[in-house]
């Protein structure tokens, strides 16, 4: 079992070995009750520089990437106790944003790049 307030920590050239993926989906399945902002996913680069990270609070998710910087989209009832589903979907062009199954909104990356994360 996970912990509350567990912080779970794997290298990223264990998880994608033949480096980060231009094209990626983070998905996961939330119960947030809580009042103020909580880190769901971040990666670091070898010397620990913030390079993708998703934010929960009770009205938004953010998402940060260096080049784009901080984008939130707003989440209605987000705290409510219920379960709710959240995906991030990322393209060289774009990364949209789904909460219960449904578009929420689109980021246009700009310009247009495989490597708007700096893993390097």
């Amino acid at each position: 079992d996970i912990e509350p307030y567990a912080m779970l920590s794997v290298p990223t050239e264990e998880v994608f070995p033949e480096g980060f993926p231009s094209e990626f989906t983070i998905t996961a399945k939330l119960q947030y009750y809580k009042k103020s902002f909580s880190n769901l996913f971040a990666i670091l680069d070898p010397i620990g520089r913030l390079q993708l990270s998703i934010k929960l609070s009770p009205r938004d998710i953010e998402l940060y990437t260096p080049s784009q910087g901080i984008y939130s989209v707003s989440v209605p009832d987000f705290d409510d106790g219920q379960w709710h589903r959240f995906a991030v979907s990322a393209t060289f062009d774009m990364i949209v944003f789904y909460f219960d199954c449904e578009w929420m909104d689109t980021l246009h990356i700009y310009p247009p790049s495989p490597h708007y994360l700096q893993m390097d």
